[in-house]
């Protein structure tokens, strides 16, 4: 009797895709297989599969994620700008508790910089204007609100590349990046960002230039909740550091 080997692939219900948390993550297959039959052929068909998939099931351990720090470039016309000091992850020296600033390690690819509320002093903010009326003054958000970058790490050192760019305020509301009013934004490579690393007496680390110059674009179409608004010119620049990133 000839044993038969069925092979069932299907994603788990834990993998779902994030459109705004650090999307287009790779969800991990969940495998099954069941073997029919009892005869010769067909025990070693199971002996030669199952060490193909414990190797399989083996894979390389992620890499930990790294802190970093982001600085805003101060330029006119910019509508996203900081509050006036670079964002310090909290474990790197002169960090800042209320910052969580991570390049990511394992199987995503993105820079994500949050802001919680401090438990004394001044909270951190971000301030942005969206309002076309010139006149109209900036609005800061706080305690909640993030900035993300896809694709970054995957930028080759001495190259430029198209990434996704995400920015959360007011509790579910987003700034989602396009190069043009093409909408929906959430999964558009709009933003330009330029890898480089550096190696000397005062300073190792890796840096990305992120900005919406050319080739990138700054139209950012908002997004309240789950539902896609309008469009908006959302120019902006900053650096982002990672000492610890080779």
């Amino acid at each position: 009797m000839t044993a038969r080997v069925r092979l069932v692939v299907h994603p788990t219900d834990g993998h779902r895709l994030s459109t705004n948390e650090d999307a287009r993550a790779e969800a991990g297959p969940e495998v099954a297989m069941k073997s029919i039959g009892n005869g010769v052929v067909g025990w070693v068909l199971v002996l030669l599969f199952f060490p193909v998939m414990g190797a399989a099931t083996k894979a390389a351990k992620p890499v930990a994620s790294q802190p970093c720090s982001l600085t805003f470039i101060p330029r006119a016309g910019d509508t996203i700008t900081s509050d006036g000091k670079s964002y310090i992850d909290a474990t790197l020296p002169n960090g800042d508790s209320s910052v969580s600033c991570q390049v990511s390690g394992g199987n995503t690819d993105s820079i994500k910089l949050v802001l919680s509320a401090p438990k004394r002093g001044t909270p951190r903010s971000f301030s942005v204007k969206y309002n076309p009326d010139p006149n109209a003054p900036a609005v800061t958000f706080t305690d909640g609100s993030y900035i993300i970058i896809q694709h970054a790490t995957q930028i080759a050192v001495g190259t430029s590349q198209l990434a996704g760019a995400h920015f959360r305020f007011n509790g579910s509301w987003f700034f989602n990046w396009c190069l043009l009013m093409e909408g929906p934004c959430a999964s558009s490579d709009a933003v330009s960002v330029t890898a480089s690393y550096s190696n000397n007496t005062s300073h190792t680390g890796r840096y990305w230039e992120v900005s919406t110059d050319a080739p990138g674009g700054d139209i950012a179409q908002l997004q309240d909740g789950i539902t896609n608004s309008f469009f908006y010119q959302m120019p902006f620049k900053f650096v982002i550091d990672c000492p610890g990133c080779q």
